[in-house]
């Protein structure tokens, strides 16, 4: 599904995919890049693009992840390991977990990385803060935590000034699949979920409440409520 909304640079489009492999995610990603630096040529219509996506069970490495952090054999695991470009080290990816890519042109906003990542934990926090969680930042360790299991894990990458890649939150993800790995490279941690907290929310709901508090914090005016739907 994609929504087009009207905004005072251009137009961010929305897009919303469940129960997709990870390449799939990938694909979108990479044409978003394109559509955003091909904008460049008339800022003034640039569009700017936000994926969410449920991806099928997936391990990926980030750009310098260390391999010791796989608890089990490469060849023991019950999902595929993709290597890819983003930062951070190694995670999971699967059903019940929201995964977004904002594609955004950060040159245009004179935002460094540190300080764009710092901006999603923020619009993580104030998201779950809407469902009754008290989420919070833990010093020298990126993501977003509850008490001492993280319930965000955050990774990106800027090409050419423009953000790829992102964070994923457990909304209702199995945990158990983090038991072959140290999520994150870091120890001594926990992971945790929404659901595993007690609550029950309804998915696309949060994806409404991220992609609301994306473009406000980000100065993406829409001018239509977010609408999504179940796939199937």
């Amino acid at each position: 599904m994609e929504i087009a909304y009207p905004l005072n640079m251009g137009t961010a489009r929305v897009t919303v995919q469940h129960q997709v492999e990870y390449a799939v995610g990938l694909d979108w990603l990479h044409k978003a890049y394109l559509s955003v630096l091909d904008g460049r040529k008339d800022s003034a219509s640039q569009i700017e693009q936000i994926g969410f996506f449920e991806h099928k069970p997936v391990y990926t490495l980030g750009a310098r992840a260390n391999r010791t952090n796989l608890i089990r054999p490469e060849n023991e695991l019950a999902a595929p390991l993709v290597q890819t470009s983003r930062g951070g080290d190694i995670t999971f990816h699967g059903p019940g977990q929201i995964v977004c890519y904002p594609v955004f042109d950060l040159n245009s906003r004179k935002l460094k990385i540190g300080e764009y990542i710092r901006a999603l934990e923020s619009v993580i926090i104030a998201s779950l803060r809407t469902t009754g969680l008290d989420p919070k930042r833990i010093a020298n360790l990126p993501g977003v935590w509850i008490g001492e299991n993280k319930i965000a894990a955050l990774g990106v990458r800027l090409r050419n000034g423009i953000s790829q890649h992102g964070f994923a939150i457990n909304v209702s993800t199995d945990l158990s699949w983090y038991e072959s790995i140290i999520p994150c490279g870091i120890e001594n941690y926990g992971v945790t979920s929404v659901e595993k907290l007690g609550l029950k929310i309804e998915f696309d709901e949060l994806i409404e409440c991220l992609a609301t508090k994306l473009c406000s914090y980000f100065d993406i005016h829409c001018y239509s409520p977010l609408e999504t739907v179940p796939y199937s």
